[in-house]
């Protein structure tokens, strides 16, 4: 949205704006705080556009069975006027109308999602430096990852769907189902991974799928995958071949895609993490969203030292001292915390 162009009509109803008034997130959040640091001259117009979706808003106390009434109530409301007055303008009437219309959408879906987590539901959660796996009811595998958590619909079979939803992250290995009694058919059920950036859909292949509070990524090994960004109203999807590397980082707000040896970003899955050329604030990243360490340098330039080995998972514990040893720095441990230094 060019800055010419924003007025209160067009943020109201853009969809990523709602999202964050309405179920704000860490990485909506940090987005929306960047947006109007950077466009300060148009906090007034943020202000009133989100107090505009407020006041559509449903009550928190609305039940599931009656979220859809509720918000074509709010529609009539807003379409209506409780005044009845005839002398309000054509086009605030129809601009209004045009947003209820789109929070009709959004909270539908968000009913629906709602219904989904508050319905039968199998739920897998794994504790930090832990790791899972997983046979869903069709066959396919997943390999949960630390700190991560994985749901799907418990009647998932009876009901024909392969959907599921994930926070952190997971390597998946999906079984092709046929959709025709004709082995000759391409046709194949898709399965789709739902997270906060993205929705990932494949036919039978094997990738893996990271989440995190400020960056997600898709490394794709085997197969083909369509990669469906929600953070862009009108990014078309993303198609990835074998040894694709897509990554979308928050702060940055752009899809970046690159060439990789996926074995090397998925060596976790076997209880190994290997480390080409990593910048050390990368690993440190890694070790607080994965194993619940936080690390900290002495001076920035530090994390930018960039490191080159393996370990197993399960002696995690000796890879900050291998850091140390490998450029002479001193560290200095309390509990989880590590604070590295230059000797």
């Amino acid at each position: 949205m060019a800055d010419q162009k924003i007025t209160l009509e067009r943020l109201a109803s853009d969809e990523h704006f709602q999202q964050w008034v309405l179920n704000p997130t860490p990485a909506l959040e940090k987005y929306w705080e960047a947006w109007l640091r950077d466009r300060p001259e148009h906090e007034s117009t943020l202000l009133n556009a989100k107090q505009l979706i407020l006041s559509l808003q449903l009550e928190r106390d609305a039940s599931p069975q009656g979220l859809q009434q509720e918000v074509w109530n709010q529609v009539k409301i807003v379409v209506e006027g409780e005044s009845g007055s005839k002398t309000r303008h054509l086009y605030e009437k129809t601009f209004r109308f045009w947003v209820a219309a789109s929070l009709l959408i959004l909270l539908t879906a968000s009913a629906l999602f709602f219904i989904y987590y508050l319905g039968d539901t199998a739920s897998y959660h794994t504790a930090y430096g832990e790791t899972k796996n997983i046979l869903l009811p069709d066959g396919s595998k997943i390999t949960l990852n630390a700190n991560s958590t994985l749901r799907f619909a418990s009647d998932w079979e009876e009901n024909n769907l392969r959907e599921v939803w994930l926070e952190g992250e997971a390597f998946f290995e999906v079984k092709q189902i046929s959709l025709s009694n004709d082995s000759v058919s391409s046709m194949r059920l898709p399965f789709v991974v739902h997270s906060q950036t993205m929705d990932v859909e494949v036919l039978g292949t094997t990738f893996n799928v990271k989440d995190r509070s400020t960056y997600s990524e898709v490394v794709l090994n085997t197969g083909k995958v369509s990669v469906t960004p929600k953070q862009e109203q009108k990014t078309a999807p993303i198609a990835m071949e074998p040894g694709d590397f897509l990554a979308y980082y928050a702060d940055e707000r752009e899809w970046k895609m690159q060439q990789v040896n996926p074995e090397i970003l998925t060596s976790w899955r076997n209880q190994e993490l290997i480390f080409d050329e990593m910048p050390l604030a990368d690993i440190a990243l890694l070790l607080e969203e994965t194993y619940g360490y936080t690390i900290s340098f002495e001076t920035e330039d530090m994390g930018a030292y960039v490191f080159t080995g393996n370990i197993k998972s399960d002696e995690i514990e000796l890879l900050i001292p291998m850091l140390a040893r490998s450029f002479d720095l001193e560290m200095e441990q309390q509990n989880r915390h590590i604070v590295l230094s230059k000797k």
